[in-house]
């Protein structure tokens, strides 16, 4: 009787491995291939709606939106960032644009000097190169820096919307009216824009 015992509590707290096997679409999604292309944008969306998203919603209070794509058209990746506030002009959009450059390592002349070298490690285009290979092109980093822009749009209460936009590295900023024939939100920036290309 006693081994009986012993023997049921042996099989009661024993543990019970059970080993499931992947279901089809998980083993498809475990085999299907993304580029550091389609990586690249996961991780930049994801810094602008962390790291940049902190600054405006902690520091500022303001409502942010943003998000970064590429518009094969124009070869250019656009990082978007959109502002809620009380009130919106020429100077708060360039303030804004000058901190959003900043975030991505880019600070205007004359540059701090503990600030020197910072696009290396903060710069857009490291959400691109996250790993190394052989077969990378030597100028990526580079051609990916010269083809982002970035634009921001402070949304005011009570106010029109002011837009501004630049190159994402350069100190160069221009600002965009709204008119009837070139509407400001989701404007599409010609490549040709010689404002756009400074």
């Amino acid at each position: 009787m006693k081994i009986k015992i012993l023997v049921l509590i042996v099989f009661i707290f024993l543990p019970i491995t059970v080993k499931a096997e992947p279901s089809n679409a998980v083993k498809y999604l475990m085999n299907e291939p993304a580029s550091m292309w389609e990586l690249g944008f996961v991780r930049l969306n994801q810094f602008i709606n962390t790291d940049v998203a902190y600054y405006f919603k902690e520091f500022t209070g303001w409502r942010f939106i943003g998000g970064a794509k590429y518009d094969e058209d124009q070869n250019r990746i656009f990082v978007k960032i959109m502002l809620g506030t009380k009130y919106g002009d020429d100077k708060s959009c360039s303030l804004t644009i000058k901190r959003v450059r900043e975030y991505f390592g880019h600070y205007y002349e004359p540059i701090p000097n503990v600030f020197k070298g910072m696009k290396e490690s903060a710069g857009i285009s490291k959400h691109f190169t996250h790993y190394k290979s052989e077969s990378i092109p030597k100028k990526i980093r580079t051609e990916i820096d010269k083809m982002s822009f970035v634009i921001v749009e402070i949304v005011p209460d009570n106010s029109p919307v002011v837009r501004c936009e630049g190159l994402l590295y350069s100190d160069k900023t221009s600002f965009v009216e709204r008119t009837a024939d070139r509407p400001l939100l989701n404007q599409k920036l010609k490549s040709n824009d010689k404002d756009a290309l400074k």
